[in-house]
């Protein structure tokens, strides 16, 4: 038979904690992030989740509220060209003017520059009523539409 022994816990009373009132890291961080997207806003720069170069550009407002309708305004195309003109795909060499095609959600965008990988474009309506421009890598790309 084992036989436990307790001892009673003794408490110094003399001995007061230590509180140290300061933000957590996680506030921290947030206050960082606000003043950097307040500074953003102040460029009339919008951050954005998943953006290569972590930021676009608005360079104008639009009442096409379809990617589609505004590369096709910009590029003087009338033909039909589908879903974020996916139909309309010819290759997958970017061109400086052609219609670039994005992975993911059907977008329709036109090139402006291409930089090794990267590539500079214009949109319309990725944000709501705007016209945009930023850089993406050319993995972001399905294809192109030349004309």
């Amino acid at each position: 038979m084992k036989v436990c022994v307790f001892q009673p816990l003794t408490v110094d009373l003399d001995v007061k904690p230590i509180i140290i009132l300061d933000e957590s890291n996680y506030q921290k961080e947030q206050k960082i992030e606000k003043q950097k997207q307040e500074e953003l806003k102040k460029r009339n720069v919008v951050p954005r989740e998943r953006i290569y170069k972590e930021s676009i550009e608005i360079i104008g407002e639009s009442n096409v509220n379809n990617c589609v309708e505004f590369v096709k305004q910009e590029t003087g195309i009338d033909r039909t060209l589908g879903n974020g003109a996916r139909n309309a795909i010819q290759g997958t060499t970017p061109q400086v003017g052609a219609i670039g095609v994005l992975r993911g959600r059907p977008h329709a965008v036109i090139v402006l520059a291409i930089a090794g990988d990267e590539i500079t474009i214009k949109e319309s309506n990725y944000i709501k009523n705007k016209i945009t421009k930023r850089i993406l890598p050319l993995t972001d790309f399905l294809g192109f539409v030349y004309f």
